[in-house]
């Protein structure tokens, strides 16, 4: 038995991180929400600040207010960038190894601990193959890192007995905790950890104070947050609910696929018992969805990406660092960027790299002050120059001094001061 569990484990560990390291260079996403976040850990990092709260969940935002984050993430990420000399493509690799490590946990634990290796050999193929997950391993975003935090409290819920340990339900607890600092969205996985693991224990009141004591330390930064913020949170949330309830002008809740992130592993599990079931009545059935399921998730993860995830058609880590090249060679000060590609036109991915290796551009509202701008585009530079951008306007008079093809029909234009009028 050991034998088979340990050969099977293997062999879907060799292909974990064959699916999430093939094209990675091509599909690794750093966009806007990378580049600022970035920006903001190098900061605390430079001025060694200690903040509660990070980045904003602008999908929760209303009126001017919206709903933060607690800072966990860049404290999580700083030293390991520290040691990457601040290379973003760092961030890829701890997902997968958080992926990694959570996939093992819950195998380890179906396979060795409960002896249910058909169980945990179905829910690893789920969890290795699901082109979402191949996606998010390397994909730096908050809701990104829900779903090793998700996997963890999933092994946690399947060590949970009747009568409910006391240290595993502390830190159940505590990964409830750790888990909605990073993102509000993983309130979905916590009511489902929740409904599973009280309706199995029988000390309930006992074990829910031990629960509780975990959260709370969990998610103390928020709670520090709230109490010096007049429960700024808690009151942005009550105002976006009541809007959106209302029908009134103003942004509301956008529902959007990474709000259920949290709740894949749990999906897969609930798949892999359900896929158990058919199997023990109707073997090649069970046996048969699983191809299946493998073969569809193949024809979406081999194929090469002819983009970052989420970014523009053409555009990928792999421009934005030959960009940043460009520029770092030409040595110029008193520079700003303009993006007219992504729609980021403070160009934030591209001003990470530049500021980390020692090239920093002007800030974002110092373009009138700028000598040259660098502007990359799909646009040619006469309809660029001909049309009104405030970033471009505010350093105009402006001319063409040189250019470079990038990458699939993108050139990087570089504009410097002109005596006469460019429009």
């Amino acid at each position: 038995m050991r034998t088979k569990v340990l050969f099977a484990l293997f062999f879907l560990i060799c292909v974990f991180l064959f699916l999430r390291f093939y094209h990675i260079g091509s599909s690794f996403n750093f966009g806007a929400d990378q580049g600022l976040g970035l920006l903001e850990d190098y900061k605390i990092y430079q001025t060694k600040k200690i903040s509660l709260i990070g980045e904003t969940g602008n999908s929760w935002s209303s009126g001017g207010r919206y709903f933060f984050n607690s800072s966990l993430l860049s404290y999580m990420m700083i030293p390991i960038l520290l040691l990457s000399h601040w290379d973003p493509f760092v961030t890829a690799y701890f997902l997968i190894s958080l992926q990694f490590l959570g996939l093992v946990a819950v195998y380890w634990i179906l396979a060795v601990n409960q002896r249910r290796f058909i169980t945990a050999f179905i829910f690893a193929v789920l969890y290795t193959f699901f082109p979402l997950m191949v996606e998010h391993s390397r994909f730096f975003w908050s809701p990104s890192f829900l779903i090793p935090v998700s996997t963890a409290v999933l092994a946690i819920n399947l060590l949970v007995g009747k009568k409910g340990d006391k240290k595993i339900i502390f830190l159940l607890g505590f990964l409830w905790g750790v888990g909605l600092q990073m993102h509000y969205s993983f309130i979905l996985a916590l009511a489902v950890s929740f409904a599973w693991v009280f309706s199995k224990i029988r000390a309930k009141k006992e074990i829910f104070i031990f629960a509780l004591a975990g959260f709370i330390i969990g998610f103390s930064p928020i709670i520090i947050f709230e109490l010096r913020h007049s429960f700024y949170n808690l009151r942005t949330l009550l105002l976006v609910l009541s809007v959106n309830a209302s029908g009134e002008s103003g942004q509301t809740i956008r529902l959007n696929y990474h709000y259920v992130l949290s709740l894949l592993p749990f999906a897969f599990y609930l798949l892999a018992l359900i896929i158990v079931k058919i199997t023990q009545r109707y073997m090649w059935t069970g046996f048969a969805l699983i191809i299946i399921f493998i073969y569809c998730s193949l024809l979406l993860i081999l194929p090469t990406p002819t983009h970052g995830f989420t970014m523009v058609e053409g555009w990928n880590y792999a421009g934005v660092s030959k960009t940043e090249k460009i520029i770092a060679d030409e040595n110029k000060e008193d520079f700003n960027l303009v993006d007219l590609l992504t729609g980021d036109t403070r160009a934030m991915a591209l001003r990470y790299l530049l500021t980390v290796n020692n090239h920093p551009p002007l800030s974002i509202s110092d373009y009138k002050i700028a000598k040259f701008l660098y502007v990359y585009s799909r646009v040619p530079i006469k309809q660029i120059l001909g049309g009104s951008l405030w970033e471009i306007d505010s350093a105009r008079p402006l001319k063409l001094e040189k250019s470079w093809h990038i990458q699939n029909g993108i050139q990087l234009y570089l504009l410097g001061k002109s005596s006469s009028p460019t429009r």
